[in-house]
């Protein structure tokens, strides 16, 4: 009954847009700088233009970003390849990969952590303040009054220091003329003329924020738990291997087209999503009815991903994500067998799992088996 009241609340939230108002990140945290989710990048607006470029919602967009998805997917191979067949903790490997293509398709720079086997600083930072958005999100005024007052304390530090790091890519990207088209190319295209301009300004560190932590934080987790219930459902994996043999895995168009790749993907998005609960709305002033129930107004609602495992969601960077995910995986299950190393089942990537506006999974160990 429970599951079935929460189906019926996230349906009504997702058809009334209009009435219950979605409560953004700067409400939750006050930041000074805006997002991606605003009426001004709505469809038909010359940011919209820039947003769907950036993130490759377009498909010629989308292939401008391929050559360095798969430099960066073989990058990984020869790591994992290297330690293949002893157990390996995929958990830093696969953050350290998703970290270094964001950087690589948002600012064409490289952060170096799968090379050097370490966390940048800036990315310990954001993986620190983040923590704050899981356990505080209910009651969002306790870290507001520490963004107003503390902010140079404990992890309120790290939020703004990580905020300052973003801002310091993209001004070392507006000094150079990258040779590929990156993210930051689509939204330095749309601040020509607008130097000066401080609220344009702030658009931007806003959307440089959501680029950095929307671009890497959510696939991370989509590939760590899309590869735990691969081990746990080998014969899904053999069947994407079939698949695999018949393609050329390099061609990202052939593996988009793959079904039993594509729908096991959609499966652990589904079952695991990135983003578990986070995303709440207001309802209307008048309140609003969910079947036979009345939600007083102006009260904020939720109805989480993980608990319902039922609710479509879009994505303005999901064809990105999307080809990250399925190069990934197709480049590791052409190339070897998963499984749990002896004695672990993989239970502590749910059990340990947090949520902290992405899923945090739990330790993955994994043998890579060469074929």
């Amino acid at each position: 009954m429970a599951r079935l009241a929460m189906s019926r609340l996230s349906q009504s939230l997702g058809a009334r847009k209009a009435e219950a108002r979605e409560v953004k990140l700067p409400d939750l945290i006050g930041m000074t700088c805006y997002t991606l989710a605003s009426p001004q990048s709505s469809p038909g607006t010359r940011r919209y233009t820039a947003i769907e470029g950036g993130f490759g919602h377009n498909p010629s967009a989308a292939k401008d970003y391929e050559p360095r998805v798969l430099r960066k997917v073989s990058s990984l191979h020869k790591r994992i390849a290297s330690t293949a067949p002893e157990p390996i903790l995929l958990n830093d490997i696969v953050r350290w990969f998703s970290f270094d293509l964001m950087g690589d398709f948002a600012f064409s720079e490289d952060f170096g952590m799968m090379e050097k086997r370490e966390y940048h600083q800036a990315i310990q930072m954001l993986r620190s303040a983040i923590t704050l958005l899981g356990p505080f999100s209910p009651a969002i005024w306790i870290p507001r009054l520490g963004f107003a007052f503390i902010p140079g304390l404990w992890k309120v530090k790290d939020w703004f220091g990580m905020l300052a790091f973003c801002d310091s890519c993209m001004e070392r990207r507006m000094k150079t003329k990258g040779d590929e088209k990156d993210i930051a190319s689509w939204f330095i295209e749309d601040s020509k003329g607008k130097e000066n301009d401080k609220e344009h300004a702030r658009w931007l560190s806003g959307d440089t924020a959501t680029v950095v932590v929307a671009g890497s934080d959510t696939t991370a987790p989509s590939i760590i738990t899309l590869l735990y219930l691969l081990a746990r459902h080998p014969e899904d994996a053999e069947r994407i291997t079939q698949e695999l043999s018949n393609i050329d895995v390099q061609d990202l168009k052939a593996i988009a087209k793959l079904p039993h790749l594509n729908g096991a993907i959609n499966e652990a998005m589904r079952l695991l999503p990135a983003v578990l609960t986070f995303v709440t709305r207001v309802t209307p002033p008048q309140g609003m009815m969910v079947g036979e129930t009345h939600i007083p107004g102006n009260v904020k609602v939720a109805a989480p991903r993980y608990s319902i495992g039922r609710r479509r969601t879009s994505c303005v960077g999901k064809n990105l994500a999307m080809t990250e995910i399925r190069t990934v995986a197709a480049s590791l299950l052409y190339s070897f067998s998963i499984e749990f190393p002896p004695g672990d089942d993989g239970e502590a990537v749910e059990r340990d799992m947090r949520d902290q506006l992405t899923a945090n999974p739990g330790e993955l160990r994994l043998i890579f088996k060469p074929h």
